[in-house]
Formats: C-alpha cells, sequence, structure tokens
C-alpha cells in the first residue's frame, strides 16, 4: 500500500534537442526520429553531430525581476532552469506563490559551465554582477531566491552522474525532515564546436550514438535543461511516479584508470539495493540504462546488469537507452531518462532504441538473449 509520505515526481518540463518542450520530446521519441543533428544548423562547422536545442537566446528577465545588467551576464543554463523551474511547479498544479516560504529545497547537477555565451551578445564584466551571473552555486541560488524557498539549495558535480546524484541528495534531503519537496534540475550545453570534435576522447568520430551495437564507437554529445519537482505524496495534486529507492557508490581505484568502469562495483550496487527494499530483481521488466555507446561502458553495464538481474530470469529483460535518440546529455543525462520513463508510463509504449542493428559481441547478454533492446 501507498504511504502519505512517499516521495513522488509531481511535476516536469524540459527542453531537448530537436523539442522545445516534454511533449515535443515525447512526440520525437515515439515517432523513432533522430534528434541528432550536424552542428552546421548553429555553427558554420560541418562534419560535427551533437543534439542540439532549437533555441537558446530568448529570456523575458523582466519576468523573473532581475536586473537587465545582471541578465547580459547570466549563462544560458542559469536563464532557462529558471523558466523551465516555473513550468515543473506549473504542472505539479501548483502556483509559484502558493510554495512561497516554503522549506523546499533546490538540488542541480552541474558539470561544465560551457555556456556563457557569444561575447557578442553577452558583456563580459568583471562587476559582481557579471562574477554571480556565470556561477555554478548560483544556478540553484537564483531559483530559491526568486521562488523565496528556504530548503538546502546547492548543485552537486559527479560529471556524467551528476543529475541522478542530485536526484539521490533530493530524496534523502526529504527522508531526513530536512525539507518538504525539492526541485531537481540541470542542464548541458554543447556551444564551442571543439566540444564535440570527433578527435575528443569518448566522443563518436563518425557522430553517432549506437549504445549496444556492434558498431558502437562512442557518444554523441548533447544539449538538454531539464526539472523535476519532487513531493512527498500527501502534498502532491499529481502524480507522474513513485520513487521506490535510491542508492549510490563509486568503483574505488581501478588499474585502467577512472574511464573504465567497475562490473564489481555496479553488481554491488545492486545487490544493496534491492536488499535494502527487499525486492526480487527478477520482478523488473525494463531497465533504462546509461547506454552510452562506449564500448568500455556497455560492456561494463550490459555484463553487470545480466549477471545481476537475468540469473534464474525465466524471460529477457527489456533494456533500452534515450542516449541512442538524442545523444549524451552529460550533467543532464540521468533526468533525461527520467522523463523517457515517464513518458512510458504516460503512453504505455517504451520508445525505441535507434541505430541497434547487431549486438555488441562483449555483452554476452546480448548474444544469448538474456537481454532485449526496445526496437
Amino acid at each position: 500500500m501507498s504511504n502519505s509520505d512517499d516521495i513522488v515526481i509531481s511535476g516536469i518540463s524540459g527542453v531537448f534537442p530537436k523539442s522545445e518542450n516534454v511533449e515535443e520530446f515525447k512526440n520525437n521519441l515515439l515517432a523513432g526520429n533522430d534528434m541528432i543533428s550536424s552542428s552546421s544548423e548553429r555553427h558554420n562547422k560541418k562534419g560535427l553531430n551533437a543534439g542540439l536545442l532549437k533555441t537558446i537566446d530568448h529570456f523575458d528577465y523582466s519576468f523573473f525581476r532581475i536586473n537587465n545588467n545582471h541578465a547580459q551576464s547570466m549563462t544560458y543554463s542559469a536563464k532557462i532552469l529558471l523558466e523551465k523551474t516555473f513550468e515543473a511547479i506549473l504542472d505539479a498544479g501548483y502556483n509559484p506563490q502558493e510554495i512561497k516560504g516554503e522549506n523546499i529545497a533546490v538540488i542541480g547537477g552541474v558539470w561544465d559551465l560551457n555556456d556563457e555565451g557569444d561575447p557578442a551578445k553577452y558583456k563580459k564584466t568583471e562587476t559582481y554582477l557579471g562574477f554571480a551571473g556565470k556561477m555554478a552555486f548560483m544556478l540553484t541560488n537564483r531559483i530559491s531566491q526568486w521562488l523565496d524557498v528556504h530548503g538546502p539549495s546547492y548543485s552537486v558535480n559527479t560529471a556524467c552522474s551528476s543529475s541522478m546524484y542530485a536526484i539521490d541528495h533530493a530524496i534523502k534531503t526529504i527522508q531526513r525532515g530536512q525539507c518538504e519537496g525539492a526541485i531537481v534540475c540541470s542542464s548541458n550545453f554543447c556551444l564551442t564546436p571543439t566540444e564535440y570534435s570527433p578527435s575528443t576522447p569518448f566522443l563518436s568520430p563518425d557522430g553517432t550514438s549506437a549504445p549496444f551495437d556492434v558498431d558502437a564507437n562512442g557518444y554523441v554529445r548533447s544539449e538538454a535543461v531539464v526539472v523535476v519537482f519532487l513531493q512527498k505524496r500527501k502534498h502532491a495534486r499529481r502524480i507522474y511516479s513513485t520513487i521506490i529507492h535510491s542508492s549510490t557508490n563509486s568503483d574505488g581505484f581501478q588499474e585502467n584508470g577512472s574511464g573504465f568502469p567497475s562490473i564489481k562495483a555496479q553488481i554491488n550496487l545492486y545487490q544493496q539495493f534491492y536488499q535494502e527494499i527487499s525486492l526480487d530483481p527478477r520482478r523488473i521488466s525494463y531497465i533504462e540504462a546509461h547506454g552510452t555507446g562506449t564500448r568500455a561502458g556497455d560492456t561494463a553495464e550490459g555484463t553487470s546488469i545480466d549477471n545481476f538481474f537475468c540469473a534464474n530470469r525465466a524471460t529477457p529483460l527489456k533494456v533500452g537507452s534515450v542516449k541512442s535518440n538524442m545523444g549524451h546529455a552529460e550533467a543532464a543525462a540521468a533526468l533525461c531518462s527520467i522523463i523517457k520513463l515517464i513518458i512510458a508510463f504516460e503512453t504505455g509504449t517504451i520508445p525505441a532504441n535507434l541505430r541497434y542493428n547487431k549486438p555488441n559481441p562483449d555483452i554476452k547478454g546480448l548474444i544469448n538473449g538474456h537481454l532485449e533492446v526496445i526496437l
């Protein structure tokens, strides 16, 4: 039975490659549209691919009661996160004025603030406003200040898992009684072509995103700005999904380096997670994988999922990765995956993976039929 203190996702909002909002993202996913495009759409550079947002330079600073000079120095992340936070609160059925003064946390997943924008458009200044407009701590603090909420307000940086760690922090902060709800937000931008050059380590040299496939050769970078509103069930006016549990760990020392994930550490985390909630992993019907398309990452993740979830399993475990559709949104990747799953819950259809033709032979679960990629 559900508990009134269960943590639920009550509001969502976001902007994604070729998708101005969650609805357009849903339509692109369900239609199997490729959201990765050539960077020539934004830069005069050919041969570079990325998942790019349609528009990034529209912002009504007066609506958010921000000084014009300050707005000129703010990053794209700072601006769009404010907009999407407003939308997520509305989506949850609340007027932002209703949570004014409440004990609501704002926790961000931040990696690299590589979105200072075009120097020709955005004034570079040594003043306090210029400094505050670009700093990572202000991404969440500004949201808390605008909403006038008084819970914890900070960002975490764990690279590609940043927004997942932000979710984990939010859950535990609510469970400890430090706040009644939490806004979790993250963003990622690809504004400089050199940042997604095929010569960059881990990136696909041919600009394709093909998780689980034999031809997967790296990932394609992607832009996204995503916000989710977490509340206790008793306060929620809308419920997209219930968060049962959350847990994290670290690989520790790796002989080959930090870019090679540990199968053992991933299995240990699965064991800990399912023991803590006393749930038989054979009851899981689908896993939205990290699935970046790197050989080392896909092999380690696919092997750990196979070894833990598929032991004594009667039917194949279905798997997928939204990165095949839109590329890798890095800091915001986990929130993009969560939005995909909510779309699946709402429509009854799990969006298909793109570019999966022949299984990666290093993932034995794909070869022996233990794992089935959604097509």
